[in-house]
């Protein structure tokens, strides 16, 4: 928990329960720290795909940024989710932020709350991952009967 001020009145922001319980929050939250903005792109064209799922992260963070903000509040100073996005402009104009910086900020916050932990982000990501090198250790290997032996010459 940390306390901001917003035109002059202090809020506690505190990304625990309520945060965690924020649906939209954490399916977003997900889709940035897990990188599926780039895997969900069908282009065959890798740096296009990257570049394409990039530029969709990007344009999600402000709607990230509000969705969080509110997120944040819900737990000790509850508020609309218009009254939300409004203090949170206004944050942003005292604090002269950017939704990239904001950004930053909120996640940081997130990670010393423990909201990745708690909601089961950490696991999920954590299972994938294993999961994934699970999968590449069990490809088969391709054969090698149709290479020609190789004998010493010794």
């Amino acid at each position: 928990m940390r306390t901001i001020t917003v035109n002059g009145t202090e809020l506690n922001m505190v990304f625990t329960y309520a945060a965690a319980e924020c649906k939209e929050l954490v399916q977003r939250m997900f889709s940035v720290v897990s990188g599926s903005y780039i895997l969900k792109n069908n282009s065959e064209n890798r740096a296009e795909a990257v570049l394409d799922g990039t530029a969709e992260m990007v344009a999600e963070i402000p709607q990230i940024c509000s969705i969080a903000f509110y997120a944040g509040l819900l737990e000790e100073n509850p508020a609309s989710f218009e009254d939300a996005r409004s203090m949170m402009r206004t944050y942003m104009e005292e604090n002269e932020l950017s939704y990239a910086g904001l950004y930053k900020q909120i996640k940081a916050w997130m990670e010393e709350d423990g909201f990745f932990k708690l909601s089961g982000l950490t696991e999920m990501l954590e299972e994938m991952s294993q999961n994934a090198e699970e999968k590449i250790q069990k490809q088969p290997k391709a054969p090698q009967d149709h290479r020609k032996k190789s004998t010493s010459t010794k």
